[in-house]
């Protein structure tokens, strides 16, 4: 099959973005980007890691529909190659649509943790902790300045969200369990450390407490003899509109910890080869 003016026109159509002198068609189909080379054979690489049992299962399917296709890890994702004899477009398009399919189901079959982490470092963990506890941190700003009321409650829900987005901008690790953990933990330790700055400086505004360390002095009293636990139930519904927050978000997290591994290669510096 060659590349044709009339494949160009039909893929740029789609949206799809075309290199008439390396042959290559490239874009996104159901959320996994891809490069189709088209030539004496077909080769469409993907962007998605599925384990190697899976793999040799899309091999046989892929085969099946499509005689003398086969399929192999390349790079950072995979590659499916089959012969281009007397394909049209439709058909070309068919077999990447085909194909796609076939392969983002593989991928939701191995969405286990132990697969996902890809022996990452331990200091992603410690970066995604970082980065979950700073976005907490931000998103609890507003909360904490509202203070008390329904509205300022259902803030709430916007803590676990940012504690959300500051892991995953800060490259945390591709662990659901542990994502969805360290931003609870975080949020919460968030709203707590929220509450008790609040506190004091009520002490400071309305109690005429002389200094700020009275004001701590204070607040330490209030632990001993256990009245701090009204202060904190704010916090605790607070805590529960963080939860649901998270609830709204847990597609968003699942698509972070589950996206392929060619979106998680390092940046190699321009300096270093």
């Amino acid at each position: 099959m060659t590349f044709s003016n009339e494949l160009s026109t039909a893929a740029a159509e789609r949206g799809w973005r075309t290199n008439t002198e390396a042959g290559t068609i490239s874009g996104e189909s159901e959320k996994v980007a891809f490069r189709l080379t088209v030539g004496a054979d077909v080769k469409l690489e993907l962007s998605a890691n599925i384990t190697e049992k899976n793999l040799k299962k899309l091999g046989v399917g892929i085969a099946a529909e499509y005689p003398g296709a086969t399929a192999e890890y390349h790079g950072y994702g995979i590659i499916i190659t089959a012969p281009a004899n007397l394909w049209g477009c439709e058909q070309l398009f068919a077999f990447v649509k085909t194909s796609v399919e076939g392969t983002v189901k593989s991928i939701s079959v191995s969405h286990d943790n132990s697969y996902m982490k890809y022996t990452e470092p331990f200091y992603t963990y410690l970066r995604g902790i970082a980065g979950a506890f700073i976005g907490a941190l931000v998103g609890v700003i507003p909360w904490g300045i509202v203070g008390g009321g329904w509205f300022g409650i259902w803030l709430g829900a916007a803590v676990g969200i940012a504690s959300f987005y500051g892991y995953r901008i800060c490259k945390g690790a591709h662990h659901t369990k542990f994502a969805a953990s360290t931003v609870i933990i975080s949020s919460i330790a968030a709203m707590v450390i929220a509450t008790l700055v609040r506190t004091v400086v009520e002490f400071m505004m309305y109690y005429e407490a002389e200094n700020l360390f009275q004001a701590v002095s204070w607040l330490i009293d209030m632990f001993a003899d256990g009245r701090i636990f009204q202060y904190l139930g704010n916090a605790g519904i607070g805590i529960i509109f963080g939860i649901i927050g998270m609830v709204a978000i847990r597609n968003k997290i699942s698509d972070y910890t589950h996206e392929p591994k060619f979106l998680r290669r390092e940046k190699t510096p321009r300096n270093k080869k």
